[in-house]
């Protein structure tokens, strides 16, 4: 239900683009590279991502998750894209890590979650624990495999498009084998129109994603991406009037803190 909101509403796009004779693929080597790093995404990033959250929840998953985005991004776009790595790119991922981990972490309620968890499986909380950091590293390694595709002339609507279809064909035979077609037709009205919404949501997210990957580095994308804990943070205030706490407030500046430095660095080197 997640990926095929972005194959109905891509599809036709990619028609357009082909009617005007437009450059769609890249060469056979990246666009092959880009397959397997979708599927890996929609199974390694995902379904594990999922799987993670109803085992160590929300608080334990997220920072685990993208902290391993970012660091293993920065890597591979180092040694794959030649993307530039220094001192000060290095220390803002270091604060941006930090301020996922405050931010996820410092909640008493998320607290209490990781402590009953722990005392209740410890063995499958670390299996939650290692999924989620698979979660991370897939999500890298798919945003390298679009990144090195749009460097070979791929349009955003074909990697997106490839990416949906990857979560189609991989994904929906799991579904049918661990339940049947009716099960999942029977799926109540409530759930179904959310999981649609969030489909939807996830669509124009990624074209999104997959537009800036074309633009700035993976290090960049993946370090603007982790500011989605902090603008979550906020609008628990703003919008459901969760009371602000010290951990809240340092997540925060932490975040933009990280920002800064690294916008810094990227401002010295342009000029």
């Amino acid at each position: 239900m997640k990926a095929i909101p972005t194959v109905l509403l891509f599809g036709p796009w990619l028609l357009v683009l082909a009617e005007r004779r437009e450059r769609l693929l890249p060469a056979a080597r990246p666009f092959v590279l880009l397959v397997l790093a979708a599927i890996l995404g929609q199974v390694g990033g995902n379904v594990v991502f999922q799987w993670s959250l109803g085992v160590i929840g929300l608080a334990l998953t997220v920072p685990i998750c993208l902290g391993a985005m970012i660091i293993t991004g920065a890597v591979s776009g180092w040694l794959w894209l030649s993307e530039i790595l220094t001192v000060r790119t290095i220390t803002s991922i270091v604060l941006l890590i930090t301020a996922v981990t405050v931010l996820s972490l410092g909640a008493p309620q998320a607290q209490a979650s990781l402590a009953e968890a722990a005392t209740h499986n410890t063995q499958k909380v670390a299996l939650g624990v290692v999924a989620a950091f698979i979660s991370g590293v897939s999500y890298a390694l798919l945003g390298v495999a679009i990144r090195s595709a749009a460097q070979q002339g791929c349009p955003a609507v074909t990697s997106v498009l490839v990416v949906g279809v990857a979560g189609v064909v991989a994904l929906l035979p799991i579904c049918l084998v661990r339940s049947s077609f009716a099960e999942f037709l029977a799926t109540d009205e409530f759930s179904l129109g959310w999981m649609i919404a969030a489909g939807l949501a996830n669509a124009g997210a990624f074209i999104a994603l997959t537009k800036s990957l074309q633009m700035i580095g993976v290090i960049y994308v993946n370090a603007l991406n982790a500011t989605q804990a902090a603008m979550a943070a906020v609008a628990g205030i703003v919008i459901f009037h969760e009371p602000p706490s010290t951990a809240l407030l340092l997540g925060v500046v932490l975040t933009a803190l990280g920002l800064i430095y690294m916008r810094r660095g990227r401002q010295k080197k342009e000029v």
